[in-house]
């Protein structure tokens, strides 16, 4: 993903203006537009927000002044993550604890080995570990033949047609000392030993990849049996969740956002104050069901353009970006990382990783984005009329 990104930023136009209603202008005609929109604006919906911190703080701050509700591209996945620990709770760790103690590794399918190729290299058989010189195991559940991104020695389970809720469920029950039988999957008793014997279980999982499990209540079932397995091996003894998603700025949209209001992504910003409906707040829903009158897209990390709708859409991003349908406004952003600097969260949240400029442009060819919204909003508020 990272090189794609860097490939899609170098390769884009270096000096290109802003359009409204595809025809070229100055920034200050494209600003004063975007200002005007958000001002007539009743129900506006910032989405996309695929950027890095300084550009989602900036956004979490004009959007209370605009009374928007906010969303990321990828906030499906971690609102289903926190709808489960809002039923019974979650036990997560981070990179580094994982790295230094876990002896046992346990991943929901193999699709994190293809997006991060060198977890391997940097979790599962680092150089050095704080806690522990003995060599963990790992072993990953997976759906079909096994990928030959795997590294050697991972053992690879092919549940096939066993849902995951049922495998952890069946891992559960024989830790507790059920006799299932027939009914139990070939590698149920070998794995459900292992996680016995572990002095430190780490389940690693992209909730992304478990979009097709939820119940009647909207809870995930495949999370929420991992949760449950979790919870139980820490009545004696220790394992932990490790989410291996919050890519494309999530974490750094989400952190910014709890700073902001407390509540982070799917937050409106009300009159009464902030409302927070991780449900109800879907872009896509939202959109379907005529829950908001404006959009604006943002995604600076990578070319992804927003949704196809009818409202008019305020797109600011990287510069590559194409459209089946071209937006009213498009003002394209320098790529945090490539031409300016920036920072962004680690995918656990827990630390702000610099993102050197690859290579400096001079600052007529792109606007930066925190300060293009802080422009934004101070148009807005020298204007008399709220937003």
């Amino acid at each position: 993903m990272a090189t794609e990104g860097y490939q899609a930023a170098i390769q884009a136009p270096h000096a290109l203006q802003p359009r409204l209603h595809g025809k070229s202008v100055a920034l200050d005609e494209a600003l004063d537009h975007a200002a005007n929109r958000l001002r007539q604006s009743r129900l506006p919906l910032f989405a996309g927000l695929i950027g890095d911190l300084p550009e989602s703080r900036a956004l979490w701050r004009l959007a209370d002044r605009c009374g928007a509700t906010v969303d990321h591209a990828g906030a499906d996945a971690l609102s289903r993550m926190y709808s489960v620990a809002q039923m019974q709770g979650l036990i997560t760790t981070t990179l580094g604890e994982a790295r230094n103690r876990a002896d046992l590794w346990l991943f929901i399918g193999d699709g994190i080995f293809r997006r991060q190729p060198r977890i391997s290299e940097r979790l599962l058989s680092p150089k050095q570990r704080l806690h522990t010189k003995a060599k963990s195991n790992v072993v990953v559940l997976g759906s079909g033949s096994r990928s030959n991104m795997l590294p050697n020695g991972v053992e690879y389970a092919d549940l096939d047609s066993c849902s995951i809720a049922d495998f952890v469920g069946s891992i559960r029950a024989t830790l507790q000392g059920w006799e299932l039988g027939a009914f139990a999957h070939p590698k149920t008793q070998g794995i459900a030993a292992q996680v016995k014997q572990a002095q430190y279980l780490v389940v690693a999982m992209d909730p992304a990849d478990l979009s097709g499990s939820r119940g009647d209540g909207l809870l995930d079932l495949d999370l929420l049996g991992i949760a449950r397995l979790i919870r139980q091996i820490n009545e004696s003894g220790r394992a932990a969740l490790l989410p291996m998603g919050a890519g494309d700025g999530l974490s750094s949209c989400q952190q910014a956002g709890l700073w902001h209001n407390g509540f982070g992504l799917r937050t409106g910003h009300h009159y009464n104050g902030p409302h927070f409906d991780p449900h109800g707040h879907d872009t896509a829903r939202m959109l379907q069901e005529g829950g908001t009158d404006l959009l604006l897209w943002h995604a600076s990390l990578r070319p992804i353009p927003p949704p196809e709708t009818g409202l008019p859409s305020l797109v600011f991003g990287h510069p590559g970006l194409t459209f089946v349908q071209e937006p009213e406004l498009f003002v394209p952003l320098t790529v945090p990382g490539i031409h300016r600097t920036g920072q962004i969260h680690r995918g656990d949240g827990i630390t702000v990783l610099p993102l050197p400029a690859l290579f400096a442009r001079t600052e007529s060819d792109l606007a930066a984005g925190p300060s293009v919204y802080a422009d934004l909003l101070t148009r807005i508020m020298e204007e008399s009329a709220e937003c």
